[in-house]
């Protein structure tokens, strides 16, 4: 929200492509009025003033000493229209100012709007770089135009680097699989059968039946007399008699 005293008056709203202007506007826009909704279109914000229809003595907040001129030039802005429920002028508080307040009624969700404050960003884990030579050659590539530039403007060599800088790193990052390597050679787990088992086509009766039918019947019957006592296949088929 953009409260205060902005000393140019924004008028009425001439054409469609004046956004941040409502229906209800007051008096004529004056060149300081101009450069205002200039600003305004550029950062999507709104003069929530001239949204709401009031009687004339509501809406102009600023008179000459001899009160023969009026206009409205104290505003109320902001990038969330939605949320303002009602702006006018109370014309019954004398404060010792040429100027009057201006009230604004707003409906915000507290619950959601904390939530917004308190929630981390999420960022992702950084992966070192594969080889440091190469981001440095894919840097200077990318920054080579400038040199020639004698008076670059700001915007345009922060939006330069900043590309650059996402477009090596992520040319020149490792992938994070040293996790799932360390996690086979440990036998902890299979992760292309968790990959394949994640396949809604997966079918693991017939997994297991082809595992079965590979797996040696003799081999099957040793570790099963191993776990029973038996010394071998032939004390394993005696003690099943």
């Amino acid at each position: 929200m953009l409260i205060g005293d902005f000393n140019a008056k924004l008028g009425h709203k001439e054409d469609e492509t004046e956004t941040p202007l409502g229906t209800h506007g007051f008096g004529v826009r004056n060149e300081r009025g101009q450069t205002l909704l200039e600003f305004l279109l550029q950062h999507n914000l709104f003069a929530m003033n001239s949204f709401y229809r009031k009687a004339p003595q509501r809406k102009w907040t600023w008179a000459s000493p001899d009160g023969s001129t009026k206009n409205e030039i104290d505003f109320i802005i902001s990038n969330r229209k939605e949320i303002v429920r009602d702006v006018t002028v109370l014309n019954k508080f004398s404060m010792g100012s040429d100027h009057r307040l201006v009230r604004s009624k707003i409906s915000i969700n507290i619950k959601n709007e904390r939530r917004k404050l308190i929630k981390q960003p999420t960022s992702s884990k950084w992966r070192p770089l594969r080889d440091e030579i190469q981001y440095q050659h894919r840097m200077e590539s990318q920054l080579a135009p400038m040199k020639n530039v004698l008076d670059p403007n700001i915007e345009d060599l922060n939006s330069l680097i900043t590309n650059s800088i996402k477009t090596a790193v992520k040319e020149c990052q490792t992938q994070s699989t040293q996790r799932n390597e360390k996690l086979k050679e440990n036998g902890e787990v299979d992760v292309g059968c968790i990959t394949r088992r994640q396949d809604p086509k997966y079918n693991i009766k017939g997994e297991i039946r082809s595992d079965r039918r590979g797996y040696p019947y003799n081999n099957l019957k040793m570790e099963l007399g191993r776990s029973c006592g038996a010394t071998d296949g032939q004390s394993l088929d005696k003690k099943d008699h």
